[in-house]
């Protein structure tokens, strides 16, 4: 997966970083605390269209965060928010997927 830093005015902050995620990590995008987690679903407007999925809204003890994952798209998060009171401090979105298919020979 690739990741790119972007400023408040769109530009691009240094290169884009690339990396590798296991699949327990992947799994992990989507534990919170049953005790401060709620879940609903929604459609949100994303920037890969109109996806239909599921929305975490978590509140911790400084801050609170808004996840949405998309239906059929495993992994981490399709938007994923974090707000200190009623600010916005970090909001990530992916912009793009593409699916990848791995076949193995049995020898």
């Amino acid at each position: 997966m690739s990741a790119q830093s972007f400023d408040v005015s769109g530009k691009a902050r240094g290169q884009p970083q690339f990396f590798e995620s296991t699949w327990e990590e992947l799994r992990d995008h989507a534990r919170f605390p049953a005790q401060t987690a709620t879940r609903e679903r929604v459609s949100r407007q994303t920037l890969m269209g109109e996806l239909e999925g599921w929305l975490y809204r978590v509140a911790g003890e400084t801050r609170r965060s808004k996840v949405f994952f998309a239906d059929g798209l495993p992994g981490p998060p399709v938007i994923d928010s974090h707000f200190k009171g009623d600010t916005q401090v970090l909001r990530a979105e992916m912009i793009d997927r593409q699916e990848v298919a791995v076949a193995l020979d049995k020898d």
